[in-house]
């Protein structure tokens, strides 16, 4: 996990298994359909084929991908994440392996986004190499108008950890429920897109004067008072302080005090380290 300082200014999606639930494409059953050994990454595997028999392995993947494109459906709290990024002035994007038109009928499914949601779309269409390799990712940046290192890759696989840090983006791997960690490659790990929001406004610039109301209640939220002789432990009082955005109260609030109290240095004025 991240234990440096850092801003985001944009976020770049994969699409697959991401803004969209995972299980809608079976791999092994493209694998078998085109020839492809288990385990070899179809696209690399595409592109070594005589010319004839990569544009029929390229047809048979298109027929599958438009299949899983009608069946699949947006991933848990996708739509929100999006809107609210792009209300906080974040630049919101995507990079996927997939093809333009697979993205462009999966985001038929979703209620609330469109391909115009994104500033910038990186697909297989695109003439960039795929991930895991980093073109992508330096190209989005390039069309943002951003350094690479304030952007936040937000993947679900290898692939996208790999391109993410190739291309000196940070990283945030998502993880599903239940589902093993990946170990210590990404920047973040994180359980729902909503965490995703927390770790992002942590990443964005603070406004001058007092810490806001909501980070700062973040942040004392996880400090213990074990002193007996404290009667009344520190706490937010009223006043105004920084909207949340419409974030789901509490989601990702381990993560949010996690990261602030990375970014803090581990202490404010007047408060004890975390036990």
């Amino acid at each position: 996990m991240r234990a440096t300082p850092y801003r985001i200014d944009a976020v770049i999606f994969d699409f697959d298994g991401t803004l969209t639930r995972p299980g809608a494409l079976d791999f092994e059953a493209i694998r078998r359909a085109i020839g492809c050994p288990p385990g070899e990454p179809i696209l690399e595997f595409l592109a070594g084929l005589p010319p004839e028999a990569r544009r029929d392995g390229q047809a048979r993947l298109d027929a599958f991908e438009a299949e899983a494109a009608a069946a699949s459906q947006p991933n848990d709290g996708a739509e929100g994440t999006v809107h609210r990024l792009r209300a906080a002035g974040v630049r919101v994007g995507v990079i996927s392996r997939n093809s333009l038109a697979s993205i462009k009928r999966s985001l038929r499914n979703f209620a609330g986004l469109s391909l115009a949601d994104f500033e910038v779309v990186v697909s297989r269409d695109t003439p960039a190499s795929p991930k895991p390799a980093p073109d992508g990712l330096h190209l989005a940046a390039e069309l943002l108008g951003l350094d690479i290192s304030h952007v936040l890759m937000v993947g679900d696989h290898a692939h996208d950890m790999a391109a993410g840090a190739a291309a000196g983006a940070l990283t945030a791997l998502l993880v599903p429920q239940g589902a093993e960690s990946a170990g210590d490659g990404p920047d973040f790990l994180v359980r729902t897109l909503a965490e995703v929001e927390e770790i992002v406004s942590l990443g964005r610039p603070l406004p001058q004067g007092k810490l806001p109301k909501d980070l700062l209640e973040v942040y004392l939220s996880g400090l213990e008072f074990r002193d007996p002789s404290v009667l009344v432990a520190a706490g937010v009082g009223g006043g105004r302080g920084r909207a949340r955005r419409g974030r789901p109260r509490g989601a990702g609030a381990e993560v949010r005090s996690h990261h602030l109290r990375r970014r803090l240095g581990g202490r404010l004025p007047g408060h004890g380290e975390r036990q």
